[in-house]
């Protein structure tokens, strides 16, 4: 849900439980969820089935489902202790939805932040 996606991303760093296979010399803190407008920029809505961008930097597996819901950091305004944005990649399509309904289990892309 999104909560612990949040804290997902700012608790990521190099060589943890977390990521094992980050190896970027960063620690808690370097990392956080992208707001609904970064997350956008890595969509061509060209393509679709996943919707990304070519030249990404995508370094997971294609077929594991990356076209699934992704949560940004962003509240919807309406409700905003209750909801936040999330982007099907399937097509970059932007949707709100509840941060604590126990099947919103979506995907996290954490971004560095820009020290």
């Amino acid at each position: 849900t999104w909560g612990p996606a949040v804290e997902y991303a700012n608790t990521l760093s190099a060589n943890s439980d977390l990521c094992p296979d980050l190896n970027d010399e960063s620690v808690a803190g370097d990392w956080r969820l992208p707001n609904i407008k970064e997350l956008y920029s890595l969509v061509d809505i060209s393509n679709h089935s996943p919707s990304w961008a070519q030249g990404i930097p995508f370094s997971g597996n294609w077929s594991d489902s990356p076209w699934e819901l992704y949560w940004s950091s962003s509240s919807f305004q309406p409700v905003p202790d209750s909801n936040a944005f999330a982007m099907d990649a399937a097509f970059g399509l932007i949707w709100s939805y509840s941060k604590t309904f126990p099947e919103n289990n979506f995907y996290t892309w954490p971004i560095r932040v820009d020290r």
